[in-house]
């Protein structure tokens, strides 16, 4: 099973960012750093949500706020600019849990979906993200 769950605290704000697909679309995503307890340490952990996801971490989220976030775990490699290989790991968030004193609110970036129109929504044959 591939799969990873984690509750952690934002670090700093999270922002929308913009990026550009080989294919010339524009898609939003929110780049954050949670801090995750693990057995009295603290890991600092590096998320990036995409598209509508990333925009309502960034609307309900601030500084010092927990969220809960559930998922897959994956890895690929690209050819970078000098044309060396690079490797890459990126946990892909198909839940987000909001916590906190205010309220608990649940997304999933699956509204009536299943996990393969997901990977189809948004791999490379799409919009050119190397998800």
């Amino acid at each position: 099973m591939n799969s990873f769950n984690v509750i952690g605290f934002f670090v700093k704000d999270p922002i929308v960012e913009t990026t550009t697909t080989k294919k010339n679309v524009e898609i939003k995503f929110t780049k954050f750093t949670l801090g995750v307890k693990d057995r009295g340490a603290t890991d600092f952990l590096t998320f990036v949500a995409w598209r509508g996801v990333g925009e309502n971490i960034v609307k309900h989220c601030k500084k010092g706020d927990q969220i809960g976030l559930s998922g897959k775990i994956k890895a690929g490699n690209y050819e970078g600019k000098d044309g060396e290989k690079v490797y890459y790991t990126n946990m892909k968030i198909e839940n987000v849990d909001f916590i906190g004193d205010k309220q608990i609110k649940r997304i999933s970036t699956l509204p009536n979906e299943t996990v393969t129109d997901y990977d189809k929504y948004y791999n490379d044959n799409n919009d050119g993200i190397k998800y």
